[in-house]
């Protein structure tokens, strides 16, 4: 927007106004972040970057009738991008992709209230504080019920990271827009009255495609990726059924075998005429005690996902304490076995693998019980390093290839969520601890 007043002290002023409309604008943007937890500052800090964006902001709209167009575009989504990876906890790609389509909301309000709606661009020029007033009024009304729209589908983190391929594709569309606005510049500069307003349609309808296809794009990537992620949670599934299945087979051979075993060694033990050998064989029949699937629960689906979880906690040099009450029972029992094993398996692998990264043996809480109409399941357990918060299954992997970790998580949250439920996970103390509420009764 050019303010074409005749005192600088009125450009200026005016220019700051804008700035700092645009910067409230770009918070409103953004909180939808703020809400998932994933602000970088405290609200003093906030406050001062807000500050010194609306000061950049105004600096660019006040240069904006003596700038290159190009140069002072540039400039504007820069200063944006800027703003939003200080305020904000996310990616680079996230960061530059939310500047974005702020910066083209912003560019195409401007664009359709000075360039396309007569009532408006008949006023644009005039030296009237009022006037002045109007246009901004209408610019600002325009790019907020443009946010309002937009954030829905641009401001969530995403749970995987685009390849320079995909970015390419949402970003792509950017560039004739930018070349449309350095030939606007210079059809402006030479006094091409015509040709301008002709080129500020097309710089509209650049901007409007840019603007669906960055959007469109990145949602279409996003849908790929979730139904991706889906195939591979449900894979991981059924793994870890026929691995549980697996499991148990395992455990009825040895009993099988421990009990086979021990009527043989009975056997020769009484054709023996040896003292030492029936000795010998008396001494070993203590060993060969059946396998036990603990009754932990009362569940013989979670019994047994537990005697496998306590077998990989002894080998992996940790601890699993079981803590279920009997009230909670009749709740666990609701659970189909799927349920059972995508939630506490789950679970328990993710706090299986942080205790197997302490330097020395960890122990892992397992608590369910019964509170009111509610079953209450919350794993405890110690780690090491760094847990960044995540808004779908609490925090995000700490491992280094993310795309292929993490599904664990936010496939319990995902059941929770389809069984009416609730999750939550966070640290204390060097406890990472998971809450989940699940309706107990029918």
């Amino acid at each position: 927007m050019i303010f074409s007043f005749s005192s600088p002290g009125l450009n200026t002023a005016f220019s700051l106004a804008y700035a700092l409309g645009e910067t409230l604008l770009m918070l409103m943007f953004l909180r939808p972040y703020d809400r998932a937890g994933v602000s970088r500052l405290t609200d003093l800090g906030r406050v001062c970057v807000a500050l010194v964006c609306a000061l950049a902001l105004g600096a660019c709209t006040y240069t904006q009738a003596s700038m290159n167009m190009l140069l002072n575009t540039v400039l504007h989504y820069v200063v944006v991008m800027l703003a939003v990876l200080a305020l904000e906890r996310m990616t680079p790609a996230e960061g530059l992709y939310a500047a974005l389509v702020f910066h083209l909301s912003t560019d195409l309000s401007k664009t359709l209230v000075l360039d396309m709606l007569p009532v408006f661009s008949s006023i644009k020029e005039s030296d009237r504080p009022i006037d002045a007033v109007l246009l901004m009024g209408a610019i600002m009304l325009m790019q907020a019920a443009a946010l309002l729209v937009l954030r829905r589908a641009v401001c969530h983190l995403r749970s995987h990271s685009l390849t320079p391929q995909q970015n390419a594709l949402v970003f792509f569309p950017a560039l004739p827009y930018l070349y449309v606005k350095y030939v606007q510049y210079r059809s402006y500069m030479h006094g091409a009255v015509l040709i301008t307003q002709e080129i500020s349609v097309m710089s509209f309808g650049l901007c409007l495609l840019a603007l669906c296809v960055a959007v469109l794009g990145e949602r279409s990537i996003t849908a790929a990726a979730e139904r991706a992620q889906a195939a591979r949670t449900q894979l991981a599934l059924e793994r870890q059924r026929e691995a549980m299945a697996l499991h148990q087979e395992k455990v009825e051979e040895i009993n099988k075998l421990c009990h086979d075993m021990r009527n043989h060694l009975s056997t020769i033990a009484a054709m023996s005429v040896r003292q030492e050998v029936r000795d010998y064989i008396a001494s070993l029949e203590p060993r060969l005690t059946p396998v036990p699937i603990l009754p932990v629960s009362g569940c013989e689906a979670l019994d047994v996902l537990l005697s496998r979880k306590m077998d990989e906690c002894s080998r992996a040099g940790a601890s699993l304490i079981p803590c279920i009450s009997a009230g909670a029972l009749e709740g666990i029992k609701r659970l189909s076995a799927p349920d059972i094993c995508t939630i506490y398996g789950n679970l328990l692998d993710n706090a299986i693998e942080a205790v197997r990264a302490l330097p020395e043996p960890g122990t892992i809480i397992l608590r369910t019980n019964r509170r009111g109409g509610f079953l209450v399941i919350r794993t405890e357990n110690p780690f090491v390093g760094a847990r960044n918060p995540a808004p779908d299954s609490g925090f995000y992997t700490t491992k280094a290839d993310a795309d292929a970790h993490g599904y664990g998580m936010r496939s319990v949250a995902d059941t929770v969520r389809a069984l009416g439920g609730e999750m939550t996970a966070y640290t204390r103390d060097r406890q990472f601890i998971v809450n989940i509420m699940l309706r107990a009764d029918p």
